[in-house]
């Protein structure tokens, strides 16, 4: 065994102690960046688009320059030449050039469709949403055939270039990705594809029972979809799930609309050896007594805006909490400062295992962060987290 691959073995697993909620010999790092390294490494979004060296060596930038026990992403999170084979326009980018946006994407505006999505979702949503959404599958047979052909093709080119940029990363820099998936919830799905922000909050309130059925219908479909993650069973790596709607509801809501299909989704996986990392969006604590009731040591919660000394007293002996790093103090704070929360956190966080250091929110940005203060808050973490 070489350096770089005892190495990368002593980073997995150290996430894997630190998830089983034991103390691993330091507390894990973890890079939780997309298109910022577009800006860090100075590499047009265009520019990568159909070339896989230019996209690996800006990460390649990022993985050189900051320390992490593991990543994010080793490449690309969106397949944009599939959905550009689509004619979609949920993704664009910035006038920077660097930074990847998504507008609200609303396939089902009328919610008198409702039954018909119920009924089958996958015929509805492949014979009838899609073409009324997607403009190049409408049209001639050929024309649609072939533009079905070219995002087949991206799609399958997006996850080889995927598969391939994890293992560069494993073989030049012992460094592992933490994921080996990527999902969503069932109310999620309705959310952000179907009905968008304005539907999906009218839906909870006029129509609850048409939410529930379908977000059960599409949860029957998920569980399939997330068992096939095969390289995942054994815990790592994990599932990352973003969690969208539940920062705007109340328990209450939350128990009645958006509990039940995630139930049935996730606490059977987990349960069959699988841990998500589940990113959430907003704040959290309103909803801890629900986390509390997840199958113990199978979840990851990324926290954004909560109190992460709170989150690891009411949560942290049911799951691994993961946050500590102010993206706002990094970037506009001192130096010293940016260390003072890095030994902080630590200190408030790191006893007993179940703790992951990282950023409040995933980098997006060309100025996110400050590099220098990143690098600092980094290095303070490699020394100061020894356990």
């Amino acid at each position: 065994m070489n350096e770089l691959e005892k190495k990368f073995n002593e980073r997995v697993g150290r996430f894997i102690a630190t998830t089983n909620l034991t103390e691993p010999d330091k507390v894990p790092v973890l890079g939780l960046y997309q298109t910022w390294v577009y800006g860090y490494s100075k590499t047009k979004i265009k520019d990568i688009i159909d070339d896989f060296e230019k996209e690996f060596s800006a990460y390649a930038k990022v993985m050189t320059d900051f320390e992490f026990d593991g990543v994010f992403a080793t490449g690309s999170q969106r397949a944009i030449n599939f959905y550009d084979a689509l004619g979609s326009d949920s993704f664009f980018v910035s006038e920077d050039g660097y930074t990847l946006q998504h507008q609200e994407t609303v396939m089902m505006p009328d919610p008198e469709d409702y039954p018909k999505l119920i009924n089958d979702p996958l015929e509805f949503t492949f014979n009838k949403l899609f073409p009324e959404r997607y403009p190049n599958l409408r049209g001639e047979e050929d024309a649609i055939k072939g533009s079905l052909k070219k995002s087949i093709a991206s799609l399958n080119e997006f996850v080889g270039n995927m598969i391939k940029s994890g293992e560069i990363a494993k073989e030049q820099f012992g460094l592992p990705s933490v994921n080996g998936g990527m999902g969503i919830s069932a109310v999620d799905i309705l959310f952000d594809f179907y009905r968008g922000f304005k539907g999906i909050s009218l839906d909870i309130r006029r129509r609850p029972e048409m939410v529930l059925e379908t977000a059960d219908r599409f949860a029957d479909i998920l569980i399939d979809t997330f068992a096939s993650n095969v390289h995942c069973k054994g815990g790592f790596p994990f599932i990352f799930v973003p969690i969208h709607l539940p920062g705007f509801l109340s328990p209450k809501q939350f128990e009645t609309i958006y509990w039940p299909s995630f139930k049935k989704i996730f606490f059977p996986l987990m349960e069959q050896g699988f841990k998500f990392e589940f990113y959430m969006e907003t704040a959290a604590s309103h909803l801890y007594e629900f986390i509390n009731e997840f199958p113990k040591g199978k979840s990851i919660i990324l926290l954004e805006k909560d109190d992460l000394k709170s989150a690891k007293e009411k949560i942290g002996s049911n799951v691994t909490i993961a946050g500590g790093l102010s993206t706002r103090l990094l970037k506009y704070g001192t130096k010293q400062e940016c260390i003072d929360q890095t030994k902080m956190v630590i200190d408030s966080c790191a006893p007993g295992g179940g703790f992951i250091l990282t950023t409040d929110n995933i980098l997006i940005a060309p100025d996110d962060v400050n590099p220098e203060n990143f690098k600092a808050a980094l290095n303070c973490a490699h020394e100061y987290g020894i356990y």
